[in-house]
């Protein structure tokens, strides 16, 4: 999860095919994937979403896509 948060995650191509990348959404699949991933919206995952955005936005770092 360190590599995935911190940007050093090296995806496989299986990987990039799977949509798994160096990215937030990495880390919740690898902590909670088979509760959260791929699934409507709960309210934890709406949860979690608006305070990742707002720590974006206070340490004024970019959103990714």
């Amino acid at each position: 999860m360190h590599d995935a948060m911190s940007g050093f995650l090296v995806p496989t191509q299986a990987d990039i095919a799977a949509g798994i990348g160096p990215d937030f959404g990495t880390t919740i699949n690898i902590i909670n994937g088979g509760l959260e991933c791929r699934q409507d919206a709960k309210p934890q995952v709406i949860n979690r979403i608006q305070y990742y955005t707002a720590f974006l936005e206070y340490f004024e770092l970019p959103p990714e896509d």
